[in-house]
């Protein structure tokens, strides 16, 4: 069990990491929920596409907060990849011309966070991801992380940011945002002005 959850969180990280980064993301046919296939031939088994649609017509009327409590079905990451997947299409030139800015991060856990930006003149998004998560703990969300923050530059607005996922407005103490506030409620954040 322990092996999952961890294998899960990887898995997110890695799901929000390649949908957010420069680049163009590679999605495998089926991998949109948890697939635990090798690579060829391995992967080359039919993929239940009727369930993974009935799995996606029912996103939008599912609570974040019962995608994590139900991580095992593959929702989550589901809903991870449909999300930002949308939202690039809605700010193609964000993810095409954007830059890319790391972000320092400070606290208990700041070795098990990632953090960067992506900026295009006033529009911004702030991806957040934990790595070494078995040092967190299962979820590593909300308390858990502490008082570790990221940092985010003067020329980020934290003025209407929210979060992507859960539509929650973001606290901030100046431009530092608490990793606990950002991560609530799913293993990762992606913030936004927009």
């Amino acid at each position: 069990q322990e092996i999952a959850r961890l294998g899960a969180i990887n898995s997110l990280t890695q799901t929000a990491l390649k949908l957010t980064s420069p680049g163009v993301p590679d999605i495998y046919q089926g991998n949109e929920i948890w697939d635990y296939s090798l690579v060829d031939p391995d992967n080359r088994r039919p993929v239940d596409y009727q369930r993974r649609r009935e799995m996606l017509a029912a996103l939008p009327t599912t609570a974040p907060e019962e995608l994590m409590r139900n991580w095992a079905d593959g929702r989550i990451k589901m809903f991870l990849t449909q999300r930002v997947l949308q939202f690039r299409r809605e700010h193609v030139d964000l993810f095409q011309g954007g830059e890319y800015l790391p972000l320092k991060t400070n606290g208990t856990f700041a070795e098990c966070c990632i953090s960067f930006a992506r900026r295009l003149r006033d529009k911004w998004i702030v991806v957040i991801a934990p790595r070494l998560s078995s040092r967190i703990g299962f979820p590593p969300v909300g308390e858990r992380w502490k008082e570790t923050t990221i940092e985010l530059p003067e020329k980020l607005s934290l003025e209407n940011a929210h979060d992507l996922f859960t539509c929650c407005a973001i606290h901030h103490e100046g431009q530092k945002v608490s990793v606990s506030n950002a991560m609530s409620i799913l293993p990762f954040a992606v913030i936004t002005n927009l």
